[in-house]
């Protein structure tokens, strides 16, 4: 795994927040969140947060994924220390679903090295 040195949030991101503390991610501008995208594809260095694949910022496939699931969350919304920018594929899916779940970090952070030593186990 890479480590994230996570910066200021987008100015957009703040002003929103600031301007609507009742809001819900869904009321988010598609131009905040292409702005939150930018910024998470730069330090991120274009990696997928969690399978660390090259993503490109105008792939339709990818996405802004909060590490802590809103759901189960939803005071952590806009706290951007927890946003990731990320592809989507069949092993994340199996990811999302083990946040849904009781498993600590460090499960997830295990099942996620043993899914990238794949054929090496």
């Amino acid at each position: 795994m890479r480590w994230i040195k996570k910066e200021n949030p987008p100015k957009s991101l703040a002003d929103f927040v600031c301007r609507n503390k009742n809001a819900t991610w869904e009321h988010l501008s598609s131009e905040c969140r292409r702005e939150l995208m930018e910024v998470l594809a730069e330090e991120q260095q274009s990696w997928d947060g969690y399978t660390e694949r090259v993503l490109k910022m105008d792939d339709k496939n990818t996405h802004i994924d909060h590490f802590k699931k809103r759901a189960l969350f939803p005071e952590l919304t806009f706290k951007y220390n927890i946003a990731l920018k990320q592809g989507r594929c069949d092993v994340i899916e199996a990811i999302k679903s083990l946040k849904n779940s009781d498993c600590s970090s460090s499960d997830i952070l295990t099942y996620l090295l043993v899914l990238s030593m794949g054929d090496d186990l």
